[in-house]
């Protein structure tokens, strides 16, 4: 924020209002002003200087001593901090100065927060992406490949034949169980696989009869095979 310094009470001294004048009142009742009177010869004479530095510049003087004393000829230091003391001279903020840092403050801010919000953001999507899928309250069936069930029937005793039928029927009617969507294969398998244990050669109507006697075929054997084997 910039200062600038100002003569109290311009008024009095200022003969023009709206223009830069070309002279300045000065009043001689100022011999009887007790500050005055105080003021060291030097600060006397830079004082009536800066006045007329001040109808130059519409009365805002840079609050720098070196400018001032270039301007208005000095060969001595310009004591401003004794001028302001005694009152001559007024140390001032630039208002306009002022709103624009505000403004420019103001923009910083939005501009942080901005930043922080997109910093949010991204930080939200990484989070999405890295973060597991909620499970639904259903779980999804995926249709296993006959590696899996090989593996699978295997590990309970059963054959890759078996695996292979198990496949090919479901495979053939849409993974369904009834009329129902299979939901889990293990538990179709296993029930598969006991079905098999426990299934018995059926009798039908193209059984070979000996004798009143089925001939039902067990492992590829006649039943006069099976038997041979057992009188063996």
């Amino acid at each position: 924020m910039s200062q600038y310094l100002s003569i109290p009470n311009w008024g009095d001294l200022q003969h023009y209002k709206d223009r830069t004048p070309p002279w300045i009142k000065l009043h001689n009742e100022l011999l009887e002003d007790y500050e005055f009177e105080c003021l060291p010869d030097a600060s006397k004479a830079h004082l009536l200087c800066i006045w007329l530095l001040a109808s130059r510049t519409e009365n805002k003087i840079k609050a720098d001593p070196r400018w001032i004393q270039r301007k208005i000829g000095a060969n001595s230091d310009v004591d401003i901090d004794g001028l302001v003391r005694s009152g001559f001279l007024q140390l001032n903020q630039e208002v306009t100065d002022c709103s624009q840092d505000a403004s420019k403050m103001l923009q910083s801010l939005q501009n942080n927060a901005i930043t922080e919000r997109e910093g949010e953001q991204r930080e939200s999507r990484a989070e999405g992406e890295h973060k597991p899928a909620k499970k639904s309250g259903r779980s999804v069936f995926v249709i296993p490949s006959p590696e899996e069930l090989v593996a699978y029937f295997e590990s309970k005793e059963s054959t890759s034949v078996e695996a292979k039928k198990f496949f090919d029927y479901y495979e053939s009617n849409g993974w369904k169980v009834g009329k129902n969507k299979m939901k889990k294969w293990q538990s179709a398998a296993s029930g598969w696989i006991t079905r098999a244990k426990d299934n018995k050669p059926a009798f039908t109507s193209q059984t070979p009869v000996v004798n009143g006697f089925a001939q039902i075929s067990s492992q590829g054997k006649s039943f006069d095979q099976l038997m041979g084997e057992v009188i063996k």
